[in-house]
């Protein structure tokens, strides 16, 4: 039998260790909510909750739901007071206690001064229809156990990504969640921070005993969701650092790859223009964008799109995110870069190459080689637009003529976030951000979310991509064997009918897709101001 958790007060009310577990650990210490007093789960008597904000119905529906519609009556509690119960109901071994907005250390709290010497808690097993389903089953491990909630809670959340950053006096948890960093309230500290980033290493295979230099790795997840099991991969980096080593684990769910071209966010002509550019037998087809544009995601829905058993696809990148069925994946190494991968894959009568990034001239070589010799080539670059591709090609030392031959076509693209149709409520932006697309935006009735459960509170639910698609034809192709400048390119390609990134992403705004704002963080400043000042010119 276990004992109340001694020298907090909680006014009339005991802690009850077994009553507090009726919740699950990573809800309660990411919520601040705390179940007060003896629980009978067999009786339907309202239930007693300390939460920090009394104000957060979300969470009230939430403890609700998991306690089967049980009556949930609120009192105010110190945030402090609960995080220190929780550490001591779940058997963490040490809790941190910070003011997030003090600069001064924080306190650290050890399990017996918490406990008090002898008391034994046992551990709670979580209440999702997400949890591990086997990752480590030692429950007696805090550090194991800690670890295991924290991958799973990611997955929950919907995350990308996981951020472990040691300070000087605290250990920050942030996840990438639709392509923002958020701070989350974690049992990892600075007191376990070093057994956390030990534990991780256990489960990677890497060195223990090495901290000053960085490692790579990566983990398994054995995931029970809904019945059914699954692996979520998890690449690992960890770097050294003047308070510790910091770790970024990347999500590599299968679920979370919108691998269809049909869902990434084309218009309807530029969609059945790209299909048509990746059903050529030979050509140079780029996509351009910063990192975390999505390009990787739209690259496989481009194999996904043209793989059959009649043609033979390789791949070199760096790293392989997805296993793709019916591709011949290889991972890029020390002594072997995407040059000598692409060069070795002509040897082995490939239909479709893809190259993960043309990124030195050797390898812009070889790919235009593979395009001009019946192959059609699939790769990346770094550009701010579509056009500008063509200058980076020429600046790795491929002549305009061979540029002009081989290009079908360059993709750029960048990840907004979805409005949350779930609290969309219509607004009126920041006058700066009206003044800046002035006449562009008038007439539009703007929406915004206000932050629900449903989003995480952020107002954005899911990414979308926006769009600037580039086709080589026989004028611009002309155009780039005569050397013409990209300013001149580029208003050819407009007149065309090519869609700027900028408009495209003005008519998801248009269509209460994103927001202004989106367009403003992801889209370049200066291809805004471009765009508006062509906008402005008189025809």
């Amino acid at each position: 039998m276990t004992k109340p958790i001694p020298d907090l007060d909680f006014g009339p009310y005991e802690v009850d260790p077994e009553s507090v577990r009726l919740l699950p650990q990573m809800f309660c210490l990411t919520h601040d909510v705390l179940i007060l007093g003896k629980v009978d789960a067999n009786a339907a008597t309202p239930v007693v909750v300390g939460l920090a904000d009394l104000n957060d119905m979300d969470t009230l529906d939430s403890v609700s739901r998991v306690l089967r519609g049980r009556r949930v009556l609120p009192v105010r509690v110190s945030s402090d007071k609960i995080q220190r119960a929780l550490a001591a109901a779940y058997g963490l071994d040490k809790v941190a206690v910070p003011n997030l907005d003090s600069k001064d250390p924080p306190q650290v709290l050890d399990r017996e001064t918490i406990l008090g010497e002898g008391d034994q808690v046992e551990r709670a097993t979580p209440k999702s229809h997400i949890h591990s389903a086997g990752l480590d089953r030692d429950d007696d491990a805090p550090i194991k156990h800690l670890v295991n909630e924290m991958l799973v809670d990611a997955l929950r959340r919907g995350a990308t990504d996981i951020h472990i950053e040691n300070f000087r006096y605290q250990a920050v948890t942030r996840l990438k969640i639709d392509g923002m960093l958020q701070r989350i309230r974690s049992p990892i500290n600075k007191a376990n921070a070093d057994e956390v980033v030990n534990r991780i290493k256990i489960l990677c295979r890497l060195d223990i005993s090495e901290r000053r230099a960085p490692q790579d790795g990566r983990l398994t997840l054995p995931v029970d969701q809904g019945g059914k099991l699954y692996e979520v991969p998890f690449r690992v980096s960890i770097i050294p650092g003047p308070a510790g080593e910091d770790v970024v684990l990347r999500i590599l769910d299968k679920s979370m790859a919108p691998i269809d071209l049909k869902l990434l966010g084309f218009t309807s002509r530029d969609l059945d223009i790209f299909q048509t550019l990746i059903g050529n037998p030979q050509g140079l087809i780029l996509n351009s964008g910063p990192t975390g544009s999505g390009k990787t995601t739209t690259l496989y829905a481009s194999l996904k799109q043209i793989n059959s058993p009649n043609i033979k696809i390789l791949s070199a990148e760096d790293p392989i995110e997805y296993d793709l069925d019916g591709v011949c994946q290889k991972q890029v190494g020390p002594k072997l870069d995407f040059a000598d991968l692409a060069r070795a894959f002509l040897r082995h009568d490939p239909d479709v190459l893809l190259i993960g990034e043309i990124r030195d001239a050797e390898t812009a070589d070889v790919a235009s080689k593979a395009s001009q010799t019946g192959h059609l080539v699939l790769s990346t670059v770094h550009t701010n637009d579509a056009v500008s591709a063509v200058s980076r090609l020429v600046g790795l030392g491929l002549e305009h003529d061979v540029v002009a031959g081989i290009l079908l076509g360059v993709l750029s693209q960048r990840l907004v976030r979805r409005i949350c149709r779930h609290c969309a409520k219509p607004y009126v932006p920041e006058e700066k951000v009206l003044k800046l697309f002035g006449k562009a935006v008038d007439g539009f009735d703007f929406v915004r979310g206000v932050g629900c459960e449903k989003c995480n509170k952020t107002g954005y639910r899911g990414r979308i991509g926006l769009f600037e698609l580039f086709v080589i034809d026989d004028e611009i192709q002309n155009l780039i064997q005569l050397e013409k400048s990209l300013p001149e390119i580029q208003a050819a390609a407009i007149a065309k009918g090519m869609i700027p990134l900028v408009r495209d992403g003005l008519l998801k705004v248009e269509r209460q897709i994103t927001s202004l704002e989106e367009i403003v963080r992801t889209v370049p400043y200066r291809q805004i101001v471009a765009f508006l000042r062509e906008q402005a010119r008189p025809n």
